[in-house]
C-alpha cells in the first residue's frame, strides 16, 4: 500500500560502514549517516555517554526517533523514547501513516 512517504534512516555509523548495516539487515530504505553526530545533536537526540567519556570512546550516542513529515514540512507523528532498547512498533507508525495520509 502507498501511502506517500519515503524512509529515511540516520545511522550514528561512519558512511563507510553504512552498507554492511545495509547487508546485514537486508534494509529496503535509504541509511544515512550522522557519524558526527551533529544531527542528533541539532534535533535534541544526542546524549552523553559517561561510561565512554571514561573509555576515550566516541562518547555521544543517538536517541532512537521517528518522524512523520508530510509534504508541506510539518511534523504528523513524532517518536521518541530515551531508551534505546525501546523501539517504536511497525504497527503503530503505518497506523500513523494511514492516518495522516487520509488528510
Amino acid at each position: 500500500m502507498e501511502l506517500g512517504y519515503q524512509i529515511l534512516a540516520v545511522s550514528a555509523d561512519r558512511p563507510d560502514k553504512l552498507s554492511a548495516t545495509v547487508e546485514k539487515h537486508s534494509l529496503t530504505y535509504q541509511l544515512l549517516s550522522d557519524a558526527s553526530q551533529k544531527g542528533a545533536t541539532a534535533f535534541g537526540l544526542a546524549f552523553r555517554d559517561e561510561q565512554a567519556v571514561q573509555r576515550r570512546e566516541h562518547h555521544t550516542l543517538p536517541v532512537p526517533a521517528v518522524y512523520l513529515i508530510g509534504s508541506d514540512g510539518i511534523v504528523d507523528f513524532l517518536y521518541v523514547n530515551p531508551n534505546p532498547s525501546v523501539r517504536l512498533a511497525p504497527e503503530i507508525l503505518l497506523a500513523a501513516a494511514r492516518v495522516h495520509s487520509e488528510k
